[in-house]
């Protein structure tokens, strides 16, 4: 009788491979600075967002304000008109003034009328934005602080302007990672180098032995023909900084 014995190879392997850019054309970095440079820029446009709100909540505060003392002028110029409605009727009757100056006076009470409804249907309107604008009715409307000093000079005024505007500052930020883009859409046309590093750890139960091994290499890309797609990117990269650099000069002039 044979006997048959079958042994089976036992054996455990392992590979680590780490690859470790150490080239790219300064796409990475210019990647990092164009994503904060966007960031800068959204940035300042909530700071001009939130002086859009802040001037919209003011302007309606303060017409509403306005409205209210107009309407209170008008009341006030009826009843004295009435007044002299009156007056005039009872100087006429006794023989002091004409029919005229009594039509004259009435003329006047008329206007005074048609004022104040003008006046009410003004601060109705107003209301209307202030509730639009900050969410609820005007109730109380206290007296408004004194405004903030102002700059000296109209010169004084647009140096502080050009220095410190959310637009401006927005459109800089945005010109710095346009400028950012266009490097990166140059550093896709160059080579591309990488390290590899990579080792193996193998056991063998049966033999009881463990071999190690390990290996270094350098990876180097590049690309010879994309169809015209590279310089074309690079090209559109530099028309938009050109684009954006005039919207630079226009928010400068806006401002």
């Amino acid at each position: 009788r044979q006997r048959q014995m079958c042994i089976r190879d036992s054996s455990n392997s392992g590979t680590l491979t780490v690859q470790v850019p150490i080239y790219a054309g300064g796409t990475g970095i210019m990647g990092i600075e164009q994503a904060r440079y966007n960031v800068l820029a959204s940035r300042q446009s909530l700071k001009l967002t939130e002086q859009s709100v802040l001037l919209d909540a003011v302007t309606a505060f303060m017409d509403v304000r306005r409205d209210q003392r107009n309407v209170q002028l008008a009341i006030n110029s009826v009843k004295v008109l009435n007044e002299e409605v009156r007056a005039a009727s009872e100087r006429f009757e006794v023989g002091e003034v004409t029919r005229t100056d009594v039509s004259q006076a009435e003329s006047r009470q008329a206007a005074s009328e048609s004022t104040l409804q003008t006046t009410r249907a003004a601060l109705a309107r107003s209301i209307d934005f202030y509730i639009a604008t900050v969410g609820s009715k005007p109730k109380d409307l206290r007296t408004p602080p004194p405004a903030p000093q102002l700059p000296s000079t109209a010169n004084a005024a647009e140096a502080i302007a050009i220095a410190k505007h959310p637009s401006i500052l927005q459109q800089q930020f945005t010109v710095s990672a346009a400028e950012k883009a266009a490097e990166i859409a140059f550093g896709n046309k160059l080579p591309v180098a990488s390290a590899t590093l990579s080792a193996r750890r193998g056991t063998n139960t049966l033999l009881n032995s463990i071999q190690n091994s390990g290996s270094i290499g350098l990876d180097i890309n590049q690309t010879i023909y994309q169809g015209g797609r590279l310089n074309s990117a690079e090209r559109q990269a530099v028309a938009l900084l050109d684009q954006e650099k005039a919207e630079l000069q226009l928010a400068g002039v806006q401002v």
